[in-house]
């Protein structure tokens, strides 16, 4: 990605240097995720371990149109092929949502974030089809949203005659 590439007299961290700081802090929370960690261990500056994450991120945001993809209509045929064989007749996917612990309270709005589990958190809805690819995916609304709200404000659930054909869907079996 042209994240990575620069003119700077200063080289980047190598680019597996700084997917791996950038993952490590991302499954890290509290102090564990702190940017003076990061900088301490690695014996790296503080900017470092914030470009890094940012490059890696935007590097990620700009791949995913690429890999996170609807399926056509050959592809919805196989997979709905191989969901009837498993009992979902006309099944193109299954959908589900889950939340996605935050380490605190949002300072705007933090209430609503407060979920049934007892924790702040936003709700993220993944759609994925028989080998685990996921096909869709909407995520940032508050975690006391529930999946099925959410799943409504998804395009595959407002526009369906452009996801689906006749017959296909993702039926509330599959959820």
């Amino acid at each position: 990605d042209p994240v990575f590439h620069n003119l700077s007299r200063r080289p980047q961290l190598p680019i597996p240097h700084q997917l791996a700081l950038t993952l490590e802090r991302l499954g890290s929370n509290g102090n564990g995720a702190s940017v003076g960690r990061f900088s301490r261990n690695l014996k790296v500056g503080r900017g470092t371990v914030i470009k890094a994450c940012r490059r890696v991120i935007q590097a990620i945001n700009r791949l995913s149109p690429n890999f996170i993809v609807w399926p056509d209509e050959c592809r919805r045929g196989k997979i709905s092929d191989v969901l009837a064989a498993e009992g979902f007749t006309g099944c193109v996917g299954f959908v589900d949502g889950t939340t996605i612990p935050l380490y605190q309270r949002p300072a705007t709005d933090g209430e609503v974030y407060w979920d049934r589990k007892k924790q702040y958190s936003i709700n993220c809805q993944i759609v994925c089809d028989c080998d685990k690819y996921v096909t869709a995916f909407m995520t940032g609304w508050p975690g006391s949203c529930g999946d099925s709200m959410v799943y409504k404000q998804m395009k595959i659930h407002k526009e369906s005659d452009k996801y689906f054909d006749h017959g296909e869907s993702l039926p509330i079996q599959c959820w």
